[in-house]
């Protein structure tokens, strides 16, 4: 009896210690914030749909090591390009558990989810055949996953690898990660909950605002060049906000997984560098400087950039982003003898700007959650620049406007002193003409009555002959 309670009290622990738990108990910590599903799942190559079944036996199947990337084991894929795989995972809600629970995913091809045998959701089409294949980006999309507190059951995912289609030359893994949480922590205003959902009403309404701005930018300059179309520079500077909307606008909607939408992505990145180049262009006349090296080493690495986004994924952007603050910032600092108003403007607005990258890149390297930050700085950081533009030619025609009426008022001025001029001018010489003809009148009188006197005389004479 003592042998066998012996072999009871080493063996049992061994065998609790060396079985791995199958089932995942989601209690209320998922009620405190997003948690990822990323161990305890299990794959298996091909494809049946038997496999969605609770009642299945996957017992023989692999374990993923705990990776955000099922689709990974050692930085090896499991199912490659167009491949089939099935993952599961046998969770059990707490019995106490009264909120609903949602999910997200991010993938990189299609996937069908199933909870025990029943298909919920499809994202893409999923087939090992290239033909019917189509991959589909979930996104930041939430989807209700219905458990029933207390009962074991199985999520199924039936998941065909993809591939991003750009840039040319990637050899990113295809991924699938999902990640729960509940709609009591959707709706919280606490960012640390909800991983910053919070702030998309924000994010939304800074949008709409940075929108209007450069389309309202936009518009009024162009009216501007169209009645006063000597100043081109006004046309440029319409041109670089409206592209600086049509970028806004594609950014918002482009994402750099599927084709068409990556067309998109390099559509909105062509305006945007369209438009700040263009806009660096103005900087260049206001300050009346020729064109130079910095200025062509700048548009040239924005085209290298958006090559790099159709061939080979070299991000690059915040690099170049500083080189052009810093070209901006240089260009102000030395015409601040020759326009001593716009370098001030400039200075100051990039200099914000380049303190708020700067401060997003500490905040980041620090490890603090800059998404707040991030919401309502980023929209006002890319403003400053086209509205810097802005107020200075404001300014620079509001003084073109206060000298040209200073310059009327003293036309205005010299000529109403040439018309008193003139007027006086008239009535001295009506005088004089007046003066002259009364002269010229008592000459004539004079010369009538001597013509008189000698015609009598004559007369008198050639009686006095008789």
């Amino acid at each position: 009896m003592i042998k066998y309670f012996f072999f009871l009290l080493v063996w049992m622990p061994l065998g609790i210690m060396g079985q791995s738990p199958t089932v995942q108990l989601l209690d209320k910590s998922i009620n405190e914030g997003w948690i990822r599903l990323d161990e305890g799942w299990k794959y298996q190559k091909g494809d049946d749909l038997n496999w969605a079944q609770p009642s299945y036996d996957d017992k023989q199947w692999p374990v993923v090591p705990k990776n955000s990337n099922l689709n990974r084991v050692e930085d090896i894929p499991i199912a490659k390009e167009n491949e089939m795989v099935w993952f599961h995972k046998r969770v059990k809600l707490d019995s106490f558990f009264t909120e609903s629970v949602i999910f997200s995913i991010k993938q990189t091809g299609a996937s069908e989810i199933f909870l025990d045998g029943k298909l919920l959701y499809t994202f893409g089409v999923v087939s090992s055949n290239p033909v019917t294949f189509l991959q589909k980006s979930a996104g930041d999309d939430i989807f209700v996953l219905p458990l029933e507190p207390g009962k074991e059951q199985l999520i199924a995912v039936r998941y065909a690898a993809g591939s991003r289609d750009f840039p040319l030359y990637n050899n990113a893994t295809s991924t699938f990660s999902i990640r729960l949480t509940t709609i009591a922590v959707l709706n919280s205003p606490d960012l640390s909950r909800n991983n910053g959902l919070a702030l998309i009403p924000s994010g939304f309404v800074y949008f709409l605002i940075t929108l209007g701005s450069t389309s309202l930018i936009s518009i009024l300059f162009f009216t501007l060049f169209l009645f006063f179309p000597k100043e081109r520079i006004n046309g440029y500077f319409a041109l670089s906000t409206f592209c600086m909307s049509v970028w806004i606008i594609t950014d918002f909607y482009s994402t750099p997984l599927e084709s068409y939408a990556f067309w998109l992505y390099i559509f909105s990145g062509i305006f945007l560098f369209t438009g700040i180049s263009l806009m660096l262009f103005c900087i260049y006349r206001i300050f009346e400087r020729t064109i130079g090296f910095w200025f062509w080493t700048i548009c040239l690495l924005f085209v290298l950039t958006i090559i790099s986004r159709v061939a080979y994924p070299i991000n690059e952007f915040g690099l170049v982003l500083y080189l052009y603050l810093i070209t901006i910032i240089v260009l102000s600092t030395r015409s601040l003898k020759t326009n001593r108003i716009a370098a001030l403007i400039f200075i100051c607005g990039m200099g914000l700007t380049l303190v708020y990258f700067v401060s997003n890149l500490i905040l980041n390297a620090l490890g603090i959650d800059s998404t707040t930050y991030n919401v309502y700085a980023s929209g006002l950081s890319f403003m400053i620049l086209p509205l810097s533009i802005a107020i200075y030619l404001g300014y620079s025609f509001s003084q073109r406007s206060k000298s040209l009426a200073f310059q009327l008022q003293a036309v205005k001025k010299l000529s109403s002193e040439n018309t008193k001029i003139l007027s006086d001018q008239k009535s001295t010489l009506e005088k004089e003409v007046t003066q002259r003809t009364k002269e010229l009148n008592a000459s004539l009188e004079h010369l009538k009555a001597t013509q008189s006197q000698l015609v009598q005389s004559e007369k008198m004479a050639s009686l006095g002959e008789h």
